[in-house]
């Protein structure tokens, strides 16, 4: 059975995350991702829009697809993951997804893995109550009924879940996608100007997954520190 990292990388709409960046058609911006992964001969598909040309090596591939533009692109990734693991015509065991340009596979993570969990990255410093989950100007964005309630669930002195990184078993991580997904195609439609894709996975989470979600220093290290530690699976940032 296969295990694989997940990941994308789109130009054909700004990433409000970026400050309405439009990424260019630049293979070495996920080259260290590619470099980590295969150096710990683990598989990665590169879902894209833009890079021609560029043949598939030992251990990775890159998809071509054509995206939804309805949606921003960190909205998107997750429904053409979907799609993908939907229609798969193989056996698969374990996947993470994560993000292009500021994630690295420090350690392999597919032998610490446990079924029906999902691991998921986090930001060092901040709080489950931090503001832009609860009070910005995303908010008005966000149109899910108990959204709010659902939020305020959550244990606010747990450290602030991160969508960056994602990963588990197939049969946990499929079910997460298919509900991640019907949030988005229902209330992301059109939502270019705002980044609500963390809101949309946290909610999720906590709403289907709260007592699945594992997180910790042993999945990333410190967000934005930098850091290159042994027994931490991702570095981000």
């Amino acid at each position: 059975m296969d295990n694989f990292v997940l990941t994308s990388y789109y130009t054909y709409r700004s990433d409000p995350q970026r400050k309405n960046k439009v990424w260019n058609n630049d293979v070495d911006s996920v080259r260290n991702l590619i470099n980590s992964v295969t150096k710990n001969k683990v598989h990665i598909k590169i879902f894209h829009d833009c890079f021609y040309d560029i043949p598939n090596v030992d251990y990775c591939e890159f998809i071509k697809i054509k995206p939804y533009k309805d949606y921003t692109p960190n909205i998107v990734r997750w429904i053409h993951y979907y799609d993908y693991l939907k229609n798969a015509d193989f056996p698969i065991e374990k996947i993470f997804m994560v993000d292009a340009t500021d994630v690295e596979m420090l350690t392999n993570p597919f032998d610490h893995l446990q079924k029906n969990v999902i691991y998921t990255g986090n930001e060092f410093g901040k709080k489950m109550n931090d503001s832009f989950l609860l009070k910005n100007k995303r908010m008005k964005y966000i149109k899910i009924q108990d959204y709010f309630d659902i939020i305020n669930s959550a244990d606010s002195n747990d450290t602030l879940i991160n969508c960056g990184i994602c990963g588990g078993y197939y049969e946990v991580i499929f079910d997460f996608l298919k509900k991640l997904t019907y949030y988005q195609t229902n209330y992301a439609k059109g939502v270019h100007k705002q980044s609500v894709d963390t809101q949309f996975y946290v909610y999720t989470l906590l709403k289907h997954f709260k007592k699945n979600i594992e997180q910790g220093s042993h999945i990333n290290t410190r967000f934005r520190k930098n850091e290159y530690q042994d027994n931490v699976w991702w570095k981000h940032k």
